[in-house]
């Protein structure tokens, strides 16, 4: 069985201490990029990063969900956290009433394992 693309990502997150990288993929997994808007004739393309292109928009759209607790998830609702041990354990209730648990050393990225496995 293969995993979806956000359980790729869990199992990703678990893996790491954060990253850039990682921001981005997690953006675009919540909000698919959609084509980069043409160019109207004899306008000039501006380089990577400062304009309208994919590396522009994931640069600058990406909040920083891996490094900073108040990039939260659309929908993000931790309703406990506590450290055991070195570890973080959170929970997250989902709008259903199901709760998830994310856990890791780093406070952060527990809270977006147990956002993210509510939507897995």
């Amino acid at each position: 069985m293969t995993d979806t693309p956000l359980e790729a990502l869990i199992v990703r997150l678990v893996a790491s201490e954060g990253s850039r990288e990682l921001d981005i993929d997690i953006h675009n997994a919540l909000f698919p990029p959609s084509p980069p808007t043409p160019l109207p004739p004899g306008e000039e393309v501006p380089p990577a990063g400062f304009g309208d292109d994919e590396i522009s928009r994931e640069m600058h759209e990406a909040l920083h969900y891996t490094t900073s607790i108040d990039a939260k998830l659309p929908g993000e609702n931790i309703v406990e956290m506590k450290l055991v041990g070195q570890r973080y354990e959170v929970w997250h209730r989902a709008g259903n009433g199901l709760t998830f648990m994310g856990e890791h050393k780093i406070e952060v990225i527990a809270r977006r394992i147990a956002a993210l496995r509510a939507r897995a």
